[in-house]
């Protein structure tokens, strides 16, 4: 009977060689990881900074384009504005025309001078209540405000300018935005 024939030198990694890639591998990736949670973590913050900037600028705009008061407000339910802890926004917001000018979101702003879309009823249609926009948040973040309430007047102005300050675990620092007793709105790091 023959010997199978098996060459001399033979290839391959031995598992020291492969426990050593596995280890480099390891020691790599505790380094990369959190890089990329602040990665993620910044892009994260600063889309929600970005957000309510927007949202703060279509309030503004609608004032003036309405000619009527709106309102920007936190809100728990997407439906009313928080009357307690006004200022954690972390839940969401809403943004509604305040015809009657009581600063709550009701029936009685649908009324022929708050006809949103010019078609002379006087009815509390739905299109003449709708909300100019509701945020439930989802973010993963905190985001609180120097006021609890932003309203724009007819011409775009505020009573009481507000700051509000957006924090994450997975961001190291915060992020502002701003809006001015002009109604001007600012971001910042």
């Amino acid at each position: 009977m023959q010997k199978p024939n098996i060459p001399s030198n033979q290839s391959g990694f031995t598992l020291v060689e492969v426990f050593l890639v596995v280890v480099i591998i390891g020691i790599l990736g505790s380094y990369a990881v959190p890089a990329f949670r602040e990665f993620f973590g910044s892009a994260e913050i600063t889309r929600a900074q970005d957000e309510l900037a927007n949202t703060l600028r279509l309030a503004r705009s609608s004032a003036l384009g309405y000619s009527k008061p709106v309102i920007v407000c936190s809100s728990s339910d997407g439906n009313s504005c928080k009357t307690t802890n006004q200022t954690d926004w972390t839940s969401g917001w809403i943004v509604f025309l305040d015809c009657n000018e009581d600063g709550v979101r009701d029936v009685n702003d649908a009324t022929k001078e708050c006809d949103m879309n010019n078609d002379d009823d006087t009815l509390d249609t739905e299109d003449d209540t709708e909300q100019l926009v509701k945020k439930q948040s989802e973010m993963e973040m905190t985001l609180s405000a120097t006021v609890g309430t932003i309203e724009f007047d007819e011409i775009g102005r505020l009573a009481t300018p507000g700051t509000f300050t957006l924090t994450s675990s997975s961001f190291d620092g915060t992020k502002t935005v701003a809006v001015n007793g002009y109604g001007r709105v600012t971001k910042s790091n």
